[in-house]
């Protein structure tokens, strides 16, 4: 993946402005819970949108088996998600100073994801309910799970029924998801094993006779049908990317995503063989299984194609490109698992999906909270790619709809088109890889009547038509999110050629749809990237912004003609998605006609990826560089010189100013080609430091650049904690002279090296364990010119100790949290102080112990801006001395936590227990029962009511008589409240009331053991 670049001071500044709000939501939402009480039943909500839509329509079969295993995710909300909206859309206007600064994944969390105690709390209460938790992700946004029928249910307080609908026979909830009121959630998906998400990919096999492949056309139209399917070099030539390969650029550097569902094991021999067949340079797939390794695979549940297809057909027209295939452990919410993997991982810059569900299969609240992924993936600069559907622009179900996720406003949606290609005379083994195989004509892809296919696209029912679609907005009747963008070629009888030789009795398969259309687009972008990237630029990131913003001008650039070199696109203009009355019995779904410009079928219309090229080249974007970037004090006054480019007409006026003040506000103009110069002095005795230069058109900020006055040094991170790495950069000092730098941790840390050509230098160190909460970094040279740099190291808190029982006072000191705010203090999950800290950010205080079982305890202190720092606490119970009892009583040692523990025992010889005593701790009632099986209560049964920490005598109505040598079980489980006893070795303990071997009872069975410290052996 390309490396992205730093951002401007102004977007620092609007970003940590944005992190600041978000950190102060989320810290009031920890303080502001309450922790889980046993004593305490929560309140629960209902969960809107969490029953599938169809389910009101299918017949009710029964209930779903209680042991069948059923999987869903919970979706939860971002935080600021305004903001976000409004940073994307400048991250893609070009007039505005943060274009193309996209964010990283750890950026994105810090100012948008949900808290980390909001996601805790989620996957707390899952586990609570005995669900296995399957997929969490970096960025907190989703929680995977599963459990069976039954534990689901109870969990989510809802029914799961089977169904039958349209002849599909599947489970579902009949009523909507019922959660605790305290966790945050936007949305729950899945509850059901319904096919909602399909791959748009035709198997003309399956449909027609297949016939004999050639590698060749030579029909005077084009390579149809008749002769075969198209190969990569008729698709690569059509799409002028061979002109592109021909440069250089072929998607080196940048990384294919592809998202699709099951195991695919012969895809890497597959790709090998394709290679071989067409003269294609051999690349490595990496597949990768977000949510584990699906037990099904893509063969028997007809998935392969689709990955054969996306993995062949992405490589074929991006060679150069990276492939990482992201299998799903299902075509179910698992799905978008994947995808939110692929884009919190950093690791892509494009993402195709070919596959999606009919929008109204999906409720609202879930589409609106997937969203959420593809927000992220526009803010990270990742172009996202999907199938906008094979059944035209009704989708068999008799009105007009479309397909999600290519129907989401972060989503280039693309349709398809008929394709009629020249022949390929000859293929090559290097650039440009064939000769012929231009685009002679293309229409799009319009409904077969015998069929049913066609095309998608159509208008959202779910999604408003965003901004950026204005200029459309409307067209042909639509009302919401328009779609397609874009279109490739998709019909099936303009097909490609696969080759699954290792992945079925297949020597070849023909196919088309909408699953082809969207890995071309996805690798024709990946093309581009590369020569973004060859040319200085960020990769393109998310399309729609600059496709509608640029419209018409992408078919034909002023003064080119039609056919000039610059033209971008290829319009389409003939063709429609109208419903086929054949396959619905419906004749009043008319669909959507092809039309000049934009249209619900092709959208802005197919590639033409060297016209793309330039096009993108060729955006001016507001711009601002000082040269030099940094002077030297010593070197005062020193003339600077300040260029910059902008959008504004020519002849504006921009003026240039500095913070702090560095010169008095300077005016220029505008040229021809859109820039502007200035100059100002940097006077002697100029403080060290970083000036922000900023230019403006009026009030509008133009870009801001730093520019310094040196020496000065640059910490990044500049708050950190131990073992983290940190850049230390220097700017401004004298050229190509030595330094010495040292960072005064216990022992310091110390440096020697020489400023480069510019005076600049970098290097990295990590941070050691220190006690300190501030450290110095000072670089110094032999002149004696210095600079210095604070680095603030992260939260700290010390105990007065580490260890205790419950109930005792522990004292607690906070350090280099921020200044005058509220702390909360978490023991586990339960808040047991609150503190205020003073002006140095720190603060002191004492909590007690809660009355938790014996184990080792997270201790967190969190502050209102979300600072927090934690330790270990180990909980013990006090060990007891056995007393001189009567023979008639035995009792347990309780140390530690378990929902039910026994102890087992054995006799040498008769004897009778009239007496039962247990050290317990905890508060509520628990069952205490002795059988002669594990948790069996045949011989006696009693509840005790708990209070506090100490022994607990059970008085038996009558003594039992307990025979030699036999196996006898003491039980003790909770009834209500929380009580705690002994199982702190994972293991049943031993006790005897006389002399003879010693066992205890683990999983393998019956041990024996001579650990004679497990023993108490009571005597009169």
């Amino acid at each position: 993946m390309s490396v992205r670049k730093g951002s401007l001071s102004y977007l620092v500044v609007t970003l940590l402005a944005i992190a600041s709000i978000t950190g102060s939501l989320t810290a009031m939402s920890v303080l502001s819970q309450t922790p889980a009480n046993a004593s305490q039943q929560p309140q629960y909500v209902s969960i809107p949108g969490s029953v599938l839509p169809i389910v009101s329509s299918a017949k009710t079969v029964g209930n779903a088996p209680s042991n069948t295993l059923v999987s869903f995710a919970i979706i939860l909300p971002l935080q600021n998600r305004d903001q976000l909206a409004q940073l994307i859309t400048q991250i893609y206007n070009p007039q505005s100073p943060l274009y193309h600064h996209y964010l990283t994944p750890d950026q994105f969390h810090s100012m948008f994801s949900p808290s980390e105690s909001q996601y805790q709390a989620v996957v707390n209460y899952l586990e609570s309910q005995g669900l296995q938790v399957t997929y969490t992700s970096a960025n907190r946004l989703i929680v995977g799970a599963q459990g069976t029928v039954s534990q689901v249910s109870q969990a989510l307080k809802t029914t799961i029924q089977l169904y039958s609908y349209k002849g599909q026979v599947f489970y579902a909830n009949s009523q909507p998801v019922e959660l605790p009121s305290n966790l945050q959630v936007a949305a729950v998906f899945g509850l059901t094993n319904y096919t909602l998400f399909t791959p748009q990919v035709i198997n003309l096999n399956k449909t027609i006779k297949p016939m004999q492949i050639s590698t060749s056309c030579t029909t005077a139209f084009g390579c149809g049908f008749q002769d075969g399917p198209y190969i990569p070099q008729q698709i690569q030539q059509a799409y002028s990317l061979t002109q592109l390969y021909s440069s250089g650029y072929n998607g080196t550097g940048i990384t294919i995503g592809i998202v699709d569902a099951y195991t695919a094991p012969g895809v890497q021999q597959d790709l090998n063989q394709f290679d071989a067949d067409f003269s294609l340079p051999n690349t490595q797939i990496n597949v990768i299984y977000p949510t584990g390794v699906p037990v099904a695979s893509g063969l028997v549940t007809g998935w392969i194609l689709e990955t054969l297809l996306d993995t062949q057909w992405a490589h074929a027209a991006a060679p150069g490109a990276k492939i990482n295939l992201y299998l799903a452990f299902d075509a179910g919410d698992s799905l978008f698992e994947a995808v939110n993997y692929a884009v919190d991982s950093g690791a892509v810059n494009v993402i195709t999906q070919s596959w999606g569900a009919f929008e109204p299969f999906l409720t609202k609240q879930v589409v609106f909270a997937l969203d959420q992924i593809y927000q992220q993936a526009a803010a990270e600069g990742i172009s996202v790619f999907a199938s906008s559907g094979d059944s035209s622009a009704d989708n068999h179900l008799g009105f007009p709809n479309v397909i999600y996720p290519a129907s989401d406003p972060y989503v280039t949606s693309v349709g398809g088109t008929t394709l009629y290609a020249q022949a390929v005379s000859s293929i090559t083994s290097s650039p440009p890889f064939s000769t012929g195989g231009g685009r002679i004509n293309e229409t799009a892809w319009s409904t077969n009547v015998f069929f049913g296919w066609g095309t998608g696209g159509g208008s959202s029912e779910i999604f408003s038509c965003p901004t950026y679609q204005a200029s459309v907005c409307g067209i042909q009747g639509t009302s919401g999110r328009i779609v397609p963008d874009v279109a490739a070629d998709a019909d099936p009888f303009t097909p490609v050629l696969l080759t699954p030789t290792a992945s079925s009795d297949l020597t070849s398969t023909i196919v088309g749809g909408t699953s082809l259309s969207s890995p071309l687009w996805a690798a024709t972008t990946a093309v581009l990237d590369s020569d973004l990237q060859a040319h200085g630029k960020l990769p393109a990131g998310f399309l729609n912004p600059f496709l509608y913003s640029e419209g018409m001008n992408l078919y034909q650039n002023p003064g080119l003609g039609e056919n000039g070199a610059f033209k971008a696109l290829n319009d389409i203009v003939d063709g429609n998605n109208g419903a086929s009355p054949i396959t619905n019995g419906i004749a009043n779904v008319l669909g959507f006609s092809a039309t000049k410009g934009y249209d619900p079928v092709s959208g802005w219309g197919t590639p033409v990826a060297t016209g793309l090229a330039s096009a993108l080249l060729s955006v001016r974007v507001n711009a601002l560089e000082v040269i030099p970037p940094s002077v030297n004090t010593n070197a005062l006054p020193a003339q600077v010189v300040v260029e910059g480019s902008t959008n504004e007409p020519a002849g504006s006026t921009v003026t240039i100013t500095s913070t702090p003040r560095l010169f008095s506000p300077i005016t220029t103009t505008v040229n021809s080609t859109g820039g502007f110069s200035a100059r100002f002095t940097v006077q002697q005795g100029t403080a060290s430091g970083v000036y922000e230069i900023s230019a403006y058109f009026g009030s509008t900020l133009l870009a801001s650049v730093n520019f310094v006055v040196g020496p000065v040094l640059q910490l990044s991170p500049q708050v950190v904690h131990e073992g983290v790495s940190v850049t230390l950069q220097g700017l401004g000092f004298a050229p190509n002279t030595q330094l010495n730098v040292t960072a005064d941790f216990t022992p310091p840390l110390s440096f020697t090296l020489t400023t480069n050509s510019t005076g600049g230098f970098s290097l990295s160190f990590t941070v050691p364990p220190s006690p300190a909460i501030t450290v110095d970094v000072v670089a110094k040279d032999a002149m004696g010119n210095s600079a210095r740099a604070l680095l603030k190291l992260l939260p700290a808190i010390a105990l007065s100790s580490y260890s205790g029982s419950p109930g005792t006072s522990i004292s607690i000191t906070g350090v280099t949290f921020s200044s005058s705010v509220p702390v909360a203090v978490f023991f586990g999950n339960q808040q047991v102080a609150n503190f205020t800290t003073n002006g140095n950010g720190d603060f002191t205080g004492v909590f007690t112990v809660p009355n938790v079982p014996a184990g080792t305890y997270t201790v967190t202190a969190v502050d209102l801006l979300n600072y927090s720092a934690s330790t270990s606490f180990t909980v013990s119970i006090p060990a007891v001395v056995a007393a001189t009892l009567a023979s008639q009583l035995f009792y347990m040692l309780i140390t530690s936590q378990a929902p039910a523990s026994q102890a087992f025992f054995t006799n040498s010889s008769t004897a009778q227990v009239g007496i039962i005593k247990l050290y317990l701790a905890g508060n509520g009632m628990v069952q205490v029962s002795l059988g002669t099986s594990v948790f069996s209560s045949n011989l006696f049964s009693a509840n005790i009511q708990v209070n506090g920490t100490g022994w607990y005598t059970v008085v038996l109505p009558s003594p039992i008589t307990l025979n030699a040598n036999s196996v006898y079980f003491l039980s003790v489980s909770n009834v209500s409240g929380s009580v705690y006893w002994a199982y702190s070795t994972q293991q049943y303990y031993t006790y005897v009331l006389n002399t003879g071997p010693r066992y205890y009872y683990n999983a393998v069975g019956l041990q024996q053991t001579t650990l004679s410290s497990w023993i108490y052996e009571i005597y009169e």
